[in-house]
């Protein structure tokens, strides 16, 4: 992070990293939220649930990044982490 970076963060309370996600994750995991969003809650690997009730301009369903290995990926992006890190003080753990 920049000093600008820091600066931008603590006066709009977000940071934005931009090109940090590579596009065959997102295909990947969007093809696999394709499959939840016409498969049947019930049938849901565990632990996944919904969140909230499923309409047809909603479906948020929690505890996605155990939803498959196309969600793996966004758990440890380093330029992510390294934000993380920087803004916390380090020492965070993913649960």
């Amino acid at each position: 992070m920049t000093e600008e970076d820091i600066y931008l963060f603590d006066l709009q309370g977000f940071i934005v990293l931009k090109n940090v996600v590579k596009d065959e994750w997102i295909k990947s995991a969007n093809k696999r939220l394709d499959d939840f969003e016409v498969m049947d809650p019930e049938r849901y690997p565990e632990p996944l649930v919904l969140g909230t009730p499923k309409t047809d301009d909603n479906l948020y369903i929690s505890n996605i990044l155990e939803g498959g290995s196309e969600f793996v990926p966004f758990m440890d992006i380093p330029d992510v982490l390294g934000t993380i890190e920087r803004i916390t003080g380090g020492g965070y753990r993913l649960k």
